[in-house]
């Protein structure tokens, strides 16, 4: 069996306090799901921005080394 190995996916996970995932930038897609999978054109491409939503309509921005968190 052969495997496939030049797929790539931009994923992302919300807490169960969240009621969606946005990714905007190089890729754009929406989940209200608690997971967001995307093809992507590979581990070099462009970036996105993952952002997410609570049920309070409160705005999370992606936790990551740039100082994401909490708007």
């Amino acid at each position: 069996m052969e495997v496939a190995t030049d797929r790539w996916y931009l994923l992302a996970v919300r807490s169960g306090r969240g009621r969606g995932i946005t990714a905007a930038g190089a890729v754009r897609a929406e989940a209200v799901s608690r997971t967001l999978a995307v093809p992507v054109a590979g581990p070099q491409g462009p970036a996105a921005t993952l952002t997410g939503r609570l049920a309070s309509g409160v705005r999370i921005t992606a936790i990551d080394g740039a100082g994401g968190g909490r708007d």
